[in-house]
């Protein structure tokens, strides 16, 4: 049959005793046919009660309702007689049929049969936020109770000496919450190594790590090696043994001698650059010399820990998943517990599999390639015939009953593989399908995009169908454009695939304004200048958007940020309805303090409309002004009479909803969105008004909060996974990465039904075991990279008119490379029209990307090494060119008694807590301690704390360190001149990175923060957390110019070499440094003009000149 038969035959009712899997790729028209199909076995007399949707979004789900709400009614005005009756009584009780989730509909089921279920009577479904603190809290008691010996855990440790409880507890509950839904699992580990200690693969690191050393000594003094290649095994020598304890003639227990052999990797890196062929070939004597550059006994080091770490690991996960799985009450289920128990239901009880058969004749399931293993069965168990089943049987092996099962899928489109979806599941389904033996089965396969511009889905078709066709588990089957066809475009209209060797979020918005302001468009037969509306702006991950979202809104772009975005939703609103509950009820007591605590911007959780938490002695203490802010919105509301327009007035008051931070445009549009909807909805009076909208907090999460960004002119924002589904005109993919496969979790639910737990080490990195099982990281390989290209396709598909890839890389996986050549299409056309330049674009200075600068930095130093002369190399760090760094207690200054951090434990954690500051300046300053600041600090010293914990050379509690970062952050955010140079720079880097070679030397390290003035000056800053200031202003500064002068001469070279500035470019360099009375007690209090004295913290910068 030709496509167009195929179409007609799939809606017809000759088909609907026949189970049908349709294939079919982007565009293709799957829902239309689903609702096409649906309406008309509604015609053929079908009740809707009968028929079942499954979709993968509840947002999907209405979208279905309302088209099949709108083709029955459309039917109606067609039609006449019996057929007209059956669509009018459709339409009537279309909300009999069910549309949702899968999850949802597994609620429904188990509702209905909870005892034969075993679950509690009133069943409720919990959200993911509630499941996941369910299971953290168990977890917490789980530990308490069940403790580890630390010992088993040592491969966590990060440095040499100790390991922390709280580090193993962390770990473990981590890799608890990944693993704690999976049921009827086996947890892989090799037993053998259930008796086995840590010091024993530390025995082992330790005889490795002395073999290693006696090789590279041999080596670098028997002369086997000469030349230039000596001098590397020299080189090595030194490098080294720096790793290696001071005494290596015993093994001491306490030394981490398996994380000292991860770390000589580092020389690994180094010898990349020698051709080890051409050290054969002049040495052909030196074979057994080569082990020096890759020492085989380390990999059997790293093979014993790993299958040691996954045995300890793997052992406890299993006992607290099943422990945990135990504890359930059956009242409040998660969504991966709904699938598990209607499962089982549907499994063991032929009385409840017959029960619903008999309820619904007929199953519809859209994004099929999407379901897991459990989500299939259960269907099975509800569309097969299972009178030859047998207890225990497989579900499988039954023939599906007639007309009960209609799918549709698009493998290429399988992106959901970190929920357990698995493309082996599609294709064992499509090869029931497909056999002989299932008389009532049929598989089709559509080809027509009915999307997509002839031009791009050229392109689509030319560079994926080699990549995809025949690889991991799919098949490519060339698209073909029914998409309106253009006559004739002019030379400005974009059209087709195009690539932008770029990166960042100011290049995106550049191009973004830049075709807004003079490109065009082929949109429903004519062409039209580009909106913004028609932008789709694609990242690859959710991290990345709160930065795509700032540059956008510098850049005078409207956007809006798609995505389940439920702390900040939930707050604003449930200010909106708290201060609606003011208007409503301003003689209410609960009401007023529920105001009150927006006024004072608490936390969400403070805001519990059953029960309301408050402060009165607080209250009362701000009543006066409160009361007057109060008073101006409740007279405000009081000039309407209606309750709607009584919340419309409340938005009047933007500075009580919105935090400085909001993305208020954002956010008021989905306040509209939800005061329209209330005023569809039939309510009498303000209380049941109130009702409705506290009934939103309650399915808040479930729920995207978006307008339909067609009626708004905005760039739509969001990651891969959320455009499944969605269109755009231009679709932009930014941030394109070089995809690795880098571990981690690992499941085969298919064929065994095992879970590999992800090993996330101290340096957030995963443990690469599947190494020595390789037939499973194969697997997982093949799972990984063929989700990351389909992910690409997705990305591709989503686009109507234009595909635009921005990257900076070539890639090594081969479509990737073929995407970013020059001969796939075309550059990105120059809008020359001078008169169509935005004034926010005019006056963008244009900034030269520091990072840039730094990858070539980067790349010349590589090719410098790899020429490297016969003499010796020596390496250069900032510290090495301190003079005099170790000083003597200063005159003037007393040393007390109280304990303090010392500085080799605390300088980096304040490094790290001055960074996360600075780039997050935006919301820290100016600072005012805010209840917003506040927990913003404590999260930046939390984070500082974690990344160096590890660090700490003393068993201080972790209070003891993070009340030391937090004084200090705390004096660094008051600074004035700290704040005024933030605010007038014109770019700001962070922990900036250099690498530079100059003849035999090469250095590299990390400026702490540059900045670039308006005035195309630098200034360079650089931290000291261990200074102290002596009474004598002269001798203190000559202290300071002897000891760091050296540093900062090297930092401005560096900076100018990096970016090839000129004498006439102003360069200065500002050391910043703290001491406090709390330490430190002087005999005296002089204040000097660059000293400045602010609760309790000494802050001196001082400016060297240049």
């Amino acid at each position: 049959m030709s496509e167009e038969q195929i179409r007609s035959y799939i809606i017809n009712k000759d088909s609907y005793d026949k189970n049908i899997l349709v294939e079919a790729g982007a565009g293709a028209g799957k829902t239309r046919l689903i609702i096409q199909r649906v309406i008309g076995q509604i015609g053929a007399g079908i009740p809707v009660e009968k028929i079942v949707l499954i979709t993968f979004t509840n947002a999907a789900a209405n979208e279905l309702y309302e088209r099949i709400q709108a083709g029955l009614t459309e039917n109606i005005a067609k039609c006449s007689g019996e057929e007209r009756k059956l669509y009018e009584n459709a339409v009537m009780n279309l909300q009999r049929m069910k549309i949702s989730t899968i999850h949802s509909f597994c609620l429904s089921m188990l509702s209905e049969q909870p005892f034969e279920a075993d679950l509690h009577l009133g069943l409720k479904l919990a959200e993911d936020g509630e499941t996941k603190q369910a299971q953290a809290d168990f977890f917490e008691r789980y530990y308490r109770t069940n403790g580890v010996n630390i010992e088993d855990f040592g491969f966590l440790n990060s440095n040499q000496y100790k390991l922390r409880d709280s580090r193993v507890k962390n770990f473990l509950m981590e890799t608890f919450l990944e693993c704690a839904e999976y049921r009827d699992v086996e947890f892989v580990r090799d037993k053998s190594y259930d008796s086995v200690t840590f010091d024993t693969i530390n025995k082992l690191a330790y005889k490795e790590m002395c073999n290693y050393r006696d090789s590279l000594v041999r080596a670098f003094y028997n002369g086997a090696l000469s030349g230039k290649y000596e001098d590397i095994a020299g080189f090595l020598v030194g490098d080294v043994t720096k790793f290696f304890p001071d005494n290596m003639n015993v093994y001491d227990p306490k030394y981490n001698y398996v994380k000292v052999c991860a770390n000589l990797k580092a020389c690994k890196k180094f010898l990349e650059p020698f051709n080890k062929t051409k050290i054969k070939k002049d040495h052909p004597k030196s074979n057994e010399n080569m082990a020096i550059f890759s020492p085989s006994g380390f990999d059997n080091v790293k093979k014993e820990n790993a299958l040691y770490a996954l045995n300890k690991t793997a052992t406890y996960i299993e006992q607290a998943v099943k422990a945990y799985q135990e504890s359930e009450d059956g009242e409040s289920v998660s969504n991966d517990g709904l699938l598990y128990h209607t499962h089982e239901l549907l499994k063991n009880s032929s009385e409840a599999r017959a029960f619903f058969k008999n309820k619904y004749s007929c199953i519809y399931i859209d994004e099929f390639q999407d379901t897991d293993v459990m989500q299939i069965e259960l269907l099975l168990y509800l569309c097969a015939d299972d009178s030859k089943l047998i207890a225990g049987g497989d579900i499988w092996q039954c023939p599906l009953s007639d007309g009960a099962l209609f799918a549709v899928g698009d493998p290429k489109q399988s992106i959901y593989g970190f929920r357990d979806a698995d493309i082996r599941l599609y294709n064992k389904m499509k090869a029931k399908f497909q056999n002989n033996n299932e008389k009532n089965c049929e598989f089709f396969s559509l080809d027509y995009n009915f999307r997509s511009d002839e031009q791009l889905i050229a392109w689509v078709n030319e560079k994926f169908q080699p990549e995809i066709n025949g690889k991991y588990g799919m098949t490519y089957s060339d698209m073909i454009s029914k998409a309106d066809k253009p006559a004739a475009v002019s030379d400005d209209v974009i059209r087709g695939a195009y690539f932008v060797k770029d990166s960042g979020a100011e290049s995106v918005a550049k191009i973004i304004s830049d075709l807004v302001n003079g490109g065009k468009i082929f949109d429903k037969g004519v062409e039209r200048p580009i909106k913004y509306s028609d932008f789709l702006l694609l990242l690859w991950n959710t991290t990345q958007m709160e930065f795509y979202s700032m540059v956008l809104t510098n850049r005078g772009i409207p956007y809006t940020m798609w995505g389940k975005r439920p702390q900040k939703n939930s707050l604003v609103l449930k200010r909106f309805i708290a201060l609606a509950e003011f208007v409503f009820e301003s003689y209410s007591p609960t009401a007023k303090e529920k105001a009150y605590s927006i006024l004072w911007r608490c936390r969400p959780d403070s805001i519990d409309f059953e029960d309301a938490e408050n402060d009165v002695d607080d209250y009362e203490q701000n009543c006066e002004s409160n009361d007057a802010t109060l008073v101006a919105v409740k007279a405000s509301a009081d000039t309407v009479n209606e309750p709607i327009a009584k919340l419309y007035k409340i938005l009047d008051f933007p500075e009580l909803l919105f935090d400085n931070t909001s993305n208020r445009e954002y956010e008021l549009s989905n306040l509209i969105y939800l005061i329209e909807k209330w005023e569809k909805q039939d309510f009498a009076g303000s209380d049941e008004l109130m009702d409705m909208m506290k009934n939103e907090l309650s399915v808040l999460k479930e729920k995207e909060l978006i307008l339909d960004s067609s009626e708004q002119n905005c760039v739509r924002l969001m990651n891969l996974h959320k455009a499944k589904g969605l269109e755009g005109n231009i679709v932009i993919m930014a941030e394109a990465k070089n995809h690795k496969f880098s571990g981690g979790k690992y499941t085969d639910l298919v064929a065994k039904r095992q879970v590999y737990v992800p090993l996330k080490t101290s340096d957030f990195s995963y443990m690469d075991y599947l190494t020595f099982y390789p037939n499973e990281r194969k697997q997982a390989e093949d799972k990984y990279f063929g989700e990351q290209l389909r992910l690409e396709y997705v990305a591709a598909t989503r686009a109507k008119q234009a595909f635009i890839f921005v990257y900076t890389f070539e890639r090594k996986k081969p479509v990737i490379d073929k995407l970013t050549m020059s001969k796939i299409g075309r550059e990105l056309p120059q809008i020359n029209n001078a008169t169509a330049q935005s004034a926010v674009q005019a006056a963008q200075i244009n900034v030269k990307d520091i990072f840039d600068e730094v990858n070539n930095s980067r790349n010349a130093f590589d090719e410098s090494v790899k020429k490297l002369s016969e003499k010796h190399v020596s390496k250069i760090t900032p510290s090495h060119l301190e003079d005099g760094k170790k000083v003597t207690i200063p005159s003037g200054v007393e040393k007390l008694s109280y304990k303090r951090p010392k500085g080799i434990d605390i300088g980096h954690m304040v490094h790290r807590a001055f960074e996360l500051a600075v780039n997050m300046s935006g919301k820290l300053f100016p600072y005012n301690e805010t209840p917003q600041q506040k927990e913003l600090i404590q999260k930046i010293v939390s984070r500082a704390y974690l990344d160096f914990e590890d660090e700490c050379s003393s068993q201080d509690s972790e209070s003891f360190y993070k009340d030391y970062i937090n004084y200090q952050l705390h004096s660094f955010l008051k600074d004035k001149d700290i704040e005024k140079l933030l605010k007038t720079a014109q770019a700001v880097y962070t922990e900036l990175p250099f690498y530079s070679m100059d003849g035999n030397e090469y250095s590299n390290g990390v400026m702490d923060l540059v900045l670039k003035m308006s005035d195309k000056s630098f200034i360079i800053i650089d931290y000291k957390t261990n200074i102290q200031e002596e009474a004598d202003r002269k001798l203190f500064e000559e202290r300071i110019l002897k000891t760091y002068r050296s540093q900062l001469d090297f930092y401005e070279k560096i900076l100018r070499k990096m970016l090839s500035l000129s004498d006439k470019t102003k360069v200065e360099c500002h050391i910043y440094f703290m001491n406090d009375d709390k330490y430190i007690k002087k005999k005296s209090r002089l204040k000097y003009e660059c000293v400045n004295i602010m609760n309790n913290i000494i802050i001196c910068i001082v400016r060297l000149t240049m």
